[in-house]
Order: C-alpha cells, then sequence, then structure tokens
C-alpha cells in the first residue's frame, strides 16, 4: 500500500474570478438577450439565480474537498498501520543457539564455502560416517551442539524430527533412539518441509529450547538422495535475552512465500520489510531451483543492488529431496560464522519460492 497525497483545497482566486465572470454574463443576457431594462429585473432574474447558482457549486466543491481529504488522511492512517504491520511482521525471528551436520564430506557443509566445492549434480553419495550406527551418529550432532551452547539438553521444551515420508518405517526406532540421547524428550515427527513453517513463522510458542532434526538416511535400500543429519537449536529473542545467552549462533527470519508468476512483487515487499540492508547479503542459497528460472532471481537480484555470490545445493548434494532445504538452511548457517554476512535462501516448494534470511 503506497500513501496518497491530499487533493488541492479550492483556489479561492479561480473562483471569485469565476464569480464575477458569472456575473458579467448574467448582466450581458439580462440586457442584450432579454432586453431587460429595469435594473431590478436584471438584479433578481439574472445576478440572484447566478450568486445562488455559485454558492451551490461552491459548497459542493468544499464538501467534495473535505470527503476526500478525510478519505486520503483514513487511508494514509491504514497505510501507516499496514507498514507498521508487515515491518514488525519482517522482524520476527528465531533465534539459533546451536547448528549442527553430518553429509557425504568429512568437514559437513564447510567445504562448500571454500574455494573448491565438491560438484556431484547426479550422485546421491552416503554419509562420510554411514558405517556407524544411528546411536553415534546422534551422539557426534549432540557433541557439535553441546560446544556450541553447552548443557543445552536441560533447556530442551521438545523436538521436532523431519523426515522424508520413505523414512516412515523407520519413524518408531529413530523415536525410541532420540529419547534415549536426549533425556526423554517428547519427539514430533514431521514429513513434510511446510510443517516447520509455523515455528519460523513465531506460531508455536517457544518458551525455552526446540531441537529440530532432520534426517535423509538411506533406509530400505533408497539410494536416491545424499544421505544428511541436520540439527538447530531454537530459541525465541526472549529466552535468548533473558538467559543473556551470548554468543548466539545466528537467527533465521520468518519465511515468505514468493508466488513463480509474481516473485517481482512479493520479492519487493521482502526487501522492504524484511532485509535492513541489501549491502549486507553476501551469500544465496539455492534448493531445488530450475536453472531455468535462476535468472529470474538473479534479476531481482540485480534489481535490488545485491551483489552476492549464488550457490546451488543440488550441484553438491545432487537431486533435491522433499527436506533437503535444511540441508540449505543449514549451509548458509555455517556461513554466516565464516563471512559474517546475512544469507538468504531460496527453496521452491510446489508452486511458490520459500524464502529465508540467515543474519548473525
Amino acid at each position: 500500500m503506497t500513501k496518497k497525497e491530499l487533493p488541492s483545497p479550492p483556489n479561492l482566486w479561480f473562483w471569485g474570478i469565476f464569480f464575477i465572470s458569472l456575473q458579467i454574463v448574467a448582466i450581458i443576457i439580462g440586457i442584450f438577450i432579454l432586453n431587460y431594462e429595469n435594473p431590478k429585473q436584471i438584479v433578481g432574474l439574472c445576478l440572484i439565480p447566478t450568486i445562488l447558482g455559485w454558492i451551490i457549486l461552491y459548497v459542493f466543491w468544499v464538501l467534495k474537498y473535505v470527503g476526500s481529504s478525510l478519505l486520503v488522511k483514513y487511508w494514509n492512517k491504514e497505510t501507516d498501520k499496514t507498514d507498521s504491520l508487515w515491518k514488525k511482521w519482517g522482524k520476527n525471528k528465531i533465534t539459533i543457539l546451536g547448528n549442527a551436520v553430518l553429509t557425504p564430506e568429512e568437514n559437513g557443509v564447510n567445504e562448500l564455502l571454500g574455494d573448491n566445492p565438491p560438484v556431484f549434480p547426479q550422485k546421491a553419495r552416503p554419509l562420510h560416517l554411514h558405517h556407524l550406527p544411528i546411536e553415534e551418529l546422534f551422539e557426534n550432532i549432540h557433541q557439535q551442539l553441546e560446544k556450541q551452547y553447552p548443557n543445552y539438553t536441560s533447556d530442551i521444551q521438545e523436538i521436532f524430527l523431519l523426515l522424508p515420508e520413505s523414512s516412515s518405517s523407520k519413524e518408531t526406532e529413530y523415536q525410541s533412539t532420540i529419547k534415549q540421547q536426549w533425556d526423554n524428550r517428547n519427539v514430533h515427527i514431521l514429513h513434510h518441509i511446510e510443517e516447520l513453517f509455523p515455528i519460523f513463522n513465531n506460531k508455536i510458542e517457544i518458551k525455552k529450547i526446540i531441537l529440530l532434526l532432520s534426517l535423509q538416511l538411506w533406509d530400505n535400500n533408497q539410494e536416491i538422495y545424499s544421505e544428511f543429519i541436520t540439527a538447530q537449536l531454537l530459541s525465541s529473542e526472549l529466552f535468548e535475552k533473558k538467559q543473556d545467552i551470548k554468543p548466539i549462533y545466528g537467527y533465521i527470519s520468518r519465511n515468505m512465500l514468493l508466488p513463480l508468476y509474481n516473485i517481482e512483487n512479493d520479492f519487493q515487499k521482502f526487501m522492504t520489510y524484511g532485509c535492513d540492508d541489501s549491502n549486507q547479503i553476501k551469500s544465496i542459497w539455492t534448493n531445488n531451483i530450475e536453472d531455468s528460472f535462476l535468472p529470474n532471481i538473479v534479476l531481482e537480484l540485480e534489481k535490488h543492488k545485491i551483489s552476492a555470490l549464488t550457490h546451488n545445493i543440488n550441484y553438491s548434494f545432487g537431486q533435491s529431496s522433499p527436506i533437503s532445504l535444511m540441508l540449505a538452511m543449514t549451509t548458509a548457517l555455517k556461513a554466516i560464522k565464516t563471512q559474517q554476512a546475512e544469507q538468504l535462501v531460496f527453496n521452491k516448494i510446489q508452486n511458490n519460492i520459500v524464502l529465508f534470511r540467515i543474519s548473525s
């Protein structure tokens, strides 16, 4: 919504000249056309009607001006209110207290941040530690998180496990192992990336810490996607400030959906309300974005003078899986530590692009 300008007030010079002109025309008509010779006739039948007509027109114009001014003021007030709500909406974010990952690379996603990232666009690869049982893999994740936020397990509110539907047969096993590893906390199983959006959009209250685990493993010999395990400790700014937690790993903004057919207008909204300084954005991470659509994203970045490197996660880890957005998110979180700059994550879901901003 854009503000409107107040209408111009009635121009007194115009209305004065218009009034005098009407009187002159009325006198001319009365003398030369109607052949009135009596001054009273000219005044009563010509001048007074034009004066009344002028008054009616002037009052109508003034009322129209007042009405339009009130409407514009109301519109601008609602626009300010809407802008304020959008800004508040755009500034909401989730605090990240820890970020852990296991991938086919020995150093996790760190190699993607170097000069020679791995290139396996068509190949599905196993975890580097694929020979270890799931219990030891979870212990590895736990140790990574423990280094970033010591004794975090005491503050875990609940655990969310994101699994592809192809791993549904392993749900009970994973759930049991997770409970053993993380002090018998409640484990909520999710199968679709969209089920995470209420968390990122602050629709689920986070009083302490939520442990978010994402597992892409080769269950039932389905070697379609590269394996990975990611974990994040999610919290709220309120908890962060209350506990005076420092340093903070990073922040994830609430996600924004950009319809493919209207990415230009919606990206403009994102930049207006969800991004403080485009110069702080140094890397763009994409997942499940077709090569044919990438130029549209690059064009929008150029329009907003964002000079950032664009990385496609799928070039390094092969075909995008239904939950590989979390791999892109984890990589972007790692990148803010090395680059000390903001990151954007683009992920295609059906006919939409879901967009996140990662900041430190």
